[in-house]
């Protein structure tokens, strides 16, 4: 068994965990919730049309200012995790052929 199989198998035993899928759709679900709530709160709450208007315009911009803020934390986090992944990759291929070259020097 060589470095790369041994790599290979390492690799594969570390299966992402389910919680973090599951707390993902937790989060989601909660924010939807917060937005629906707070959407409602602003439409029933006993005020003109134009300063309800006003709030959710705001609020509308603020959030999406909040969504395109996590998609750049997470598409950052992403690339890191991404860049990880290759220099792992890139290891394993060294240690092969390292192996492979000593297995033949040694032949």
């Amino acid at each position: 068994m060589n470095v790369k199989d041994i790599l290979d198998k390492m690799q594969k035993a570390k299966k992402p965990p389910v919680k973090k899928k599951t707390a993902g759709k937790v989060a989601l679900g909660a924010g939807l919730g917060i937005a629906a709530g707070v959407a409602a709160g602003m439409l029933l709450a006993p005020d003109s049309g134009k300063n309800t208007r006003g709030k959710i315009s705001e609020n509308a911009k603020k959030a999406a200012g909040e969504v395109k803020h996590s998609l750049e934390t997470t598409k950052e986090k992403l690339a890191a995790k991404a860049k990880a992944v290759k220099s792992k990759e890139k290891c394993a291929d060294t240690a092969a052929k390292t192996e492979k070259a000593a297995g033949e020097t040694a032949k």
